[in-house]
């Protein structure tokens, strides 16, 4: 199999049955006009195409450019985790003083003096700090589990650093 693109719209291909040769080239011009007849290819070609101007595409070609997007989607992917991970800490941390706050509120429930407080107040009181109590547990642990998942995420962003370090630098102009 055969896999050609033109320069003008280089994320299209075209593959056609056999190696490259003029016939199999010819096969895909075919394709190739179909598609733009059909509108299936939006590339204007004002100067028009020719066989000799298909781009083969190799599959090594390919398998370097779905390591660049898997490369890049795993970056993307890892800072997405570094993100959340933050977005976690900060909110733990603004939970914690509300619920260092809900647990003293709960101290009225161990000791054997009657509640000053109405009943509903007592309840209304004892309900915000269950609700603050699980709130900051829930954002605990999602907190202590997405720090799990950002330990590889470092180490993808990590990696890609120590990738783009090691490439050759071109002079600034």
């Amino acid at each position: 199999m055969a896999k050609y693109t033109i320069a003008e719209c280089p994320e299209f291909s075209v593959t056609v049955r056999g190696k490259d040769s003029p016939a199999t080239r010819q096969r895909a011009m075919d394709k190739i006009i179909e598609l733009m007849d059909t509108d299936e290819l939006p590339t204007e070609l004002p100067d028009g195409l020719s066989s000799e101007q298909l781009i083969e595409v190799k599959e090594g070609d390919i398998d370097a450019e779905n390591a660049d997007a898997a490369e890049e989607d795993a970056v993307i992917r890892a800072v997405r985790e570094l993100n959340n991970l933050a977005n976690l800490k900060i909110k733990v941390q603004e939970l914690h003083q509300s619920a260092i706050k809900a647990r003293k509120d709960l101290d009225i429930l161990f000791i054997d003096t009657p509640i000053e407080q109405e009943p509903d107040q007592f309840k209304e009181l004892l309900k915000g700090s269950f609700k603050v109590l699980k709130d900051f547990a829930t954002a605990s642990a999602n907190y202590k589990e997405a720090k799990i998942k950002a330990e590889n995420a470092r180490t993808v962003i990590d990696t890609a650093l120590q990738l783009q370090d090691t490439e050759p630098s071109t002079p600034a102009k």
